[in-house]
């Protein structure tokens, strides 16, 4: 009767680690496809015109000089940070220059 019981025991648990370990890699699948897997949330050409017309509506609103470097910079920074707090963005230049600093010690 013990030995029955143990294989019972057995062989609910192996199932219920197969149903499980498969129902949970599907959901994870699904959920880095729509999250930022291989398959992009917005194609780029989606992302290239919103920006450019958040350029334009900038462009027209503001009543100061633009300095499009400096806004374009510290719109990939806030993209990157949003992404990944942790990360910094350096402009070719800048990482260069750190790139030879570190290289030299």
């Amino acid at each position: 009767m013990a030995k029955r019981f143990i294989i019972i025991a057995g062989l609910i648990i192996l199932v219920a680690a197969v149903v499980g370990g498969t129902i949970g890699s599907s959901r994870r699948l699904r959920r880095s496809v729509s999250v930022g897997g291989s398959v992009p949330n917005k194609p780029s050409e989606e992302i290239e015109k919103d920006y450019n017309e958040a350029v334009s509506t900038i462009s027209s609103s503001y009543a100061g000089d633009i300095d499009y470097e400096k806004a374009t910079q510290a719109a990939v920074q806030g993209m990157l940070s949003t992404l990944d707090p942790h990360s910094m963005y350096f402009p070719y230049n800048e990482f260069r220059k750190l790139k030879e600093d570190q290289d030299s010690r």
